[in-house]
Formats: C-alpha cells, sequence, structure tokens
C-alpha cells in the first residue's frame, strides 16, 4: 500500500512541473512585441541601479534572430546630484514566440 502511494505521490509531482514547465512556453511573447522587453530591461537596470539618484533610460534597440530577441538600452546615471552623468548599456536575450 505504501508503495502505491508512493508512486502516485512522484507521478503527482511529475505532472506538476510538467504542466509548470509547459505554462512558461505557452507564456511567451511575441518577438515583435518590442515594448514589452524595453519594459523588462528597464526594469532590470532600475533594479540594478536602484542606488543612484538619477535614472535615465533612453535609446532601446533590438535584433530578431532564431525565435530569440537581443534587446539593448542605453542609459545614463548619476551617482549623487553633484556628479555628471554617468553613460551605460544593458542588454538582455530574450525566448520569445514568432507568432505575431
Amino acid at each position: 500500500m505504501a508503495i502505491i502511494a508512493f508512486i502516485v505521490i512522484v507521478l503527482l509531482l511529475f505532472l506538476l512541473v510538467f504542466s509548470l514547465s509547459n505554462k512558461d512556453n505557452n507564456d511567451l511573447h511575441s518577438c515583435h512585441d518590442e515594448d514589452y522587453f524595453y519594459k523588462q530591461i528597464k526594469k532590470e537596470i532600475q533594479n540594478e541601479y536602484w542606488e543612484y539618484d538619477f535614472i535615465d533610460v533612453d535609446n532601446c534597440n533590438s535584433v530578431l534572430l532564431d525565435e530569440e530577441l537581443d534587446a539593448w538600452c542605453h542609459f545614463k546615471y548619476k551617482k549623487n546630484t553633484n556628479d555628471n552623468y554617468l553613460d551605460d548599456y544593458y542588454s538582455e536575450t530574450f525566448s520569445c514566440s514568432s507568432d505575431y
């Protein structure tokens, strides 16, 4: 009886992991939805550079290759109000759906 319960639990865990992995694949955004990916990058920049006083994200661009979107944004930040702006780039590669 304990063996059957163990097998059932293992099968249920397997189904749960399988369904969660398929959910991620079904939730892929369209590769043509550049605004979504730029917003994701801007969030990442703000999370990474949160300690700086000013963050100005501008000039984002992307390249689509084989259902992967390489996206990057240029941004400027200040360490404090007396500093000059420092320039940097942030890039990320996203898996995406080729469906429009």
